[in-house]
């Protein structure tokens, strides 16, 4: 019985590898032109949410079905983050040199930087892959969830640098990180929508009384 259910446990991981694996590889295809990388991470995120809630996912279909629906709100949303993360690198790197020349204070700029642009890239991915809302709306949304449910947010981000850490002693993880990025990524913002959704009916419920 014991061998049997160490055969399952095998076979569940060789198919979440795979379809980690076939997740990263759509996405990899769906950035080539560049100007549909917030496309392809919109679907991926859509896949993502899918399989984090339990749901039935087809993910070629899925895949493709979130990449047509989201794609031409998806080029704003690329435009901004591509400005946003521009901007990012600049301070970033100005950041690097203060930090070289002993301004510790630099460290703690550097990491919550990295940390508001890499939440908000994939809270307005996940929030475009689930929702329809205005661009503005989005941008708006997605900055209130990662400040709102900072827990949440810190935690997804302390995951995710610890898998980008493990890609550089493992370089063959990268085949399925963008998959394992969005999971993590797209559980704790399910966690957090959840509660907003708690919190909602609650003063919903208040409201009436």
């Amino acid at each position: 019985m014991r061998k049997q259910d160490d055969e399952n446990i095998f076979l569940k991981m060789i198919y979440t590898l795979s379809d980690m694996g076939v997740i990263s590889i759509l996405w990899m295809i769906g950035c080539l032109p560049i100007i549909t990388i917030g496309a392809s991470t919109t679907a991926l995120f859509y896949v993502a949410d899918k399989k984090v809630s339990g749901k039935e996912s087809k993910i070629l279909f899925d895949f493709i079905k979130s990449y047509k629906q989201n794609f031409v709100q998806s080029l704003l949303v690329t435009v901004i983050l591509g400005v946003l993360w521009f901007s990012a690198t600049i301070y970033l790197m100005m950041g690097y040199s203060f930090l070289q020349q002993g301004f510790s204070l630099s460290l703690f700029i550097l990491v919550v930087i990295v940390f508001e642009v890499m939440m908000l890239s994939f809270y307005m991915c996940a929030l475009l892959a689930k929702y329809e809302l205005k661009t503005i709306m989005l941008i708006k949304n997605s900055f209130l969830f990662t400040h709102a449910y900072l827990l949440e947010s810190i935690k997804a981000f302390g995951v995710i640098i610890a898998m980008l850490f493990c890609l550089v002693m493992i370089p063959g993880l990268l085949i399925i990180l963008p998959a394992a990025i969005a999971l993590t990524a797209s559980h704790y913002i399910r966690q957090s929508i959840l509660k907003f959704l708690d919190r909602k009916d609650v003063l919903n419920e208040l409201e009436e009384v």
